[in-house]
């Protein structure tokens, strides 16, 4: 059940419903919850993080609800209390027609992360974002949003960037956050249907460049969406950088490459999901592969704890492709040949 919920999007309601199908009962389900809990922490409670722990529990009420019939009423109404929550917050800060596309061209998952005060910021983002198209300055248009929200007592940041999709987006950020040092521990990405772009990331700053570190990363994706400058050069620098430096920082135990790359008929999408050591630039060199291979990512979900790296991501073929210009077999050996 700890896997499931790790390799899986659990906010796609047909991963939801074919948990529920192969487990059949709620009985089952109580079970298994408590001794996937429970064995998790027996074995070494560092494993069981705060997160896991979230994605535990959501995949556990969220499959309850799917045998017990309520799910769908349930998610209806709980965004309909958003939306109302959300309008109390912006008050008339915002035009209600920028509102209502906020509400309706999100995927639904999305809405099953945040609460009225994080939809009102990302409401008012996404306005800064869309005011910019009234500009003639080209640069101010193609400008990405970036907000930054530090936690206290940590090196950690949750960094939020608001932007137009485009090929290759998740790449480009993730190689902007190797150029500045910064580690990504988690992501979650999705895209509206105007071709808005929102992206969130939970980060671990360089201790003692904090602020370095995030000026280097808003230089280096706005070069790369603006200019659009190839970060591959500076991402081979910063991963030099790293190597140089590991004797200096603590070492992590080799772990053997895992990766599966196959076509799930249910969700009509390619799954692509990778278990190996963590490293700068790991997601820039995954997402290079998957752009050149001629998809886009729905879905990414990060985790990286304790320099292990397991990731997983939904493509389509990009658009203008009724199929991609590669199979999954293709991605499969490519991405083997970067992780090996």
């Amino acid at each position: 059940m700890g896997l499931y919920s790790q390799r899986h999007d659990i906010d796609e309601p047909k991963n939801i419903e074919r948990f529920a199908n192969l487990l059949g009962d709620e009985q089952i389900l109580r079970a298994l919850y408590v001794h996937t809990r429970c064995d998790a922490r027996g074995t070494s409670p560092d494993l069981w993080t705060d997160f896991k722990d979230r994605q535990h529990w959501t995949l556990y009420r969220r499959t309850s609800d799917k045998i017990a019939g309520t799910a769908e009423n349930q998610s209806q109404e709980s965004i309909r209390i958003l939306r109302a929550a959300t309008d109390s917050v912006l008050g008339s800060s915002i035009p209600l027609d920028e509102v209502d596309a906020h509400f309706t061209q999100m995927p639904g998952s999305y809405f099953r992360h945040v609460i009225a005060d994080d939809a009102a910021v990302h409401i008012k983002l996404v306005h800064r974002l869309i005011s910019a198209v009234t500009t003639e300055d080209y640069e101010m248009l193609l400008k990405p949003i970036v907000e930054w929200v530090d936690e206290q007592g940590s090196s950690q940041s949750l960094v939020t960037v608001v932007t137009w999709d485009r090929a290759g987006l998740f790449s480009r950020m993730a190689g902007a956050f190797a150029v500045a040092g910064i580690n990504i521990i988690s992501c979650r990405a999705f895209s509206r249907n105007d071709d808005v772009a929102l992206d969130f990331f939970k980060v671990v700053l360089p201790v003692g460049k904090e602020q370095l570190s995030k000026d280097k990363f808003t230089a280096a994706l706005a070069s790369s969406l603006i200019e659009s400058a190839d970060l591959i050069d500076a991402v081979v620098a910063a991963e030099q950088n790293e190597l140089e430096t590991a004797p200096y920082r603590k070492a992590t135990v080799p772990v053997d490459v895992q990766v599966e790359v196959y076509f799930e008929k249910a969700l009509n999408r390619t799954v692509v999901e990778v278990q190996c050591n963590d490293r700068i630039g790991l997601l820039f060199r995954i997402g290079r592969v998957i752009q050149e291979a001629g998809y886009t990512i729905t879905f990414a979900n990060i985790a990286t704890e304790q320099g292990f790296a397991l990731d997983t991501f939904y493509l389509i073929p990009e658009k203008g492709r009724n199929m991609p210009s590669h199979p999954p077999e293709a991605v499969l050996e490519a991405l083997r040949a970067i992780l090996s």
